[in-house]
């Protein structure tokens, strides 16, 4: 037995077409599957990598506005553009990796979530269906990024509180003065 380089069933050794995803198994797709694999190694690292970006961005970029450069308002664009960012790379993996046809079945028999399925997922539940993601994906051969997934998530999530908790503090503050100002007749 050995395991396809598509869908990482097993299957016979001798077996040129695999019987799960009904991939060809012969000698020119192989040098697909490792292209594919790449190509999805690359999706997998800039998966990791953005928002690892907006994390750095949040704490040097952010951090350093004053309220009249409107901070509130670039850290809400940096979470959506990070978290759509990660949906649609996950979406277009998951196109490539066939993720949701019907040859796509897990080992209950019913079908895998698709690539639409993953978008929506992390557009609405981010911060759980980033890394449940990142270790999906090791079911179609590639790497297992859950844990450095997990630990991602986790600073993006804390920077984005603490940020934003700073920067309300600092409206309340301005607006703390405004309001003495106004009582003391200035």
């Amino acid at each position: 037995m050995k395991k396809c380089p598509a869908c990482a069933e097993e299957i016979q050794d001798a077996a040129i077409k695999c019987k799960h995803c009904g991939s060809d198994l012969g000698e020119t797709s192989k040098t697909n599957v490792s292209s594919s694999e790449k190509m999805g190694e690359m999706f997998g690292l800039a998966m990791l990598f953005m928002p690892i970006c907006t994390s750095l961005l949040i704490w040097f970029w952010i951090g350093g506005m004053n309220l009249l450069e409107s901070p509130g308002s670039k850290l809400n664009l940096l979470m959506v553009i990070t978290i759509l960012g990660t949906a649609i790379l996950a979406a277009i993996e998951g196109s490539k990796l066939g993720m949701g046809k019907p040859s796509d079945l897990n080992k209950k028999g019913k079908k895998n979530s698709g690539p639409v399925a993953w978008f929506f997922l992390m557009v609405l539940l981010w911060i759980i269906a980033y890394p449940f993601y990142l270790w999906t994906r090791s079911k179609y051969g590639l790497k297992n990024y859950l844990f450095p997934g997990i630990f991602i998530a986790i600073v993006f999530a804390a920077s984005l509180f603490i940020m934003s908790s700073n920067v309300n503090q600092k409206i309340g503050e301005v607006q703390q003065n405004i309001n003495q100002f106004q009582g003391q007749g200035y």
